[in-house]
């Protein structure tokens, strides 16, 4: 995975496979580094057989109070960016490794009429685990960005502000 910061490359991490995950580790110091920097990203390489791509971190990383720094992952499916701070509303969270994942995500655990609404466009699935638990988080001073790549169709074009993105939560509400 190529690690940036303002677009140069400054750094490579090894990707392991696993289980059709495709995982990055940042340590304690690079993390930080990083965040701490502001414009910086983790890229990861498109993978044949990859359905999901983390980046692991010391969630340490992510419970300071405000810094202002943020972090970019980046994959095939998806974008993410997240602040230093935003596990900082997690009592006991700094001494876990927090993983956040970018999958491509399944219309599975959708009704019927959810899956008629999407159709054929992308479905992407975003995960924070704590110690690879997945964990509820919720922290307004901290707005995570997602960024999808799509391709709109010619008749979606004639009204773009009909485009709409649909959130399900952990509860598939």
């Amino acid at each position: 995975a190529d690690v940036k910061q303002s677009g140069v490359t400054t750094d490579t991490l090894p990707v392991m496979v696993s289980d059709s995950i495709g995982t990055a580790s940042l340590n304690g110091a690079k993390a930080e580094n990083l965040l701490r920097a502001g414009n910086a990203s983790v890229s990861m390489p498109n993978i044949s057989g990859v359905s999901a791509y983390r980046l692991e971190l010391p969630a340490s990383a992510l419970s300071v109070d405000q810094r202002g720094g943020a972090l970019t992952l980046t994959t095939g499916f998806g974008s993410v960016t997240f602040s230093d701070n935003m596990l900082s509303s997690l009592t006991g969270a700094e001494e876990n490794t927090a993983g956040i994942t970018v999958a491509r995500g399944d219309a599975l655990g959708l009704s019927e009429e959810e899956k008629a609404a999407v159709g054929n466009r992308p479905i992407v699935q975003l995960t924070l685990t704590l110690d690879g638990t997945q964990t509820a988080w919720n922290n307004h001073a901290a707005p995570v960005a997602v960024t999808i790549p799509y391709t709109p169709t010619a008749e979606e074009l004639k009204n773009p502000e009909s485009l709409i993105i649909w959130y399900l939560d952990g509860s598939g509400k």
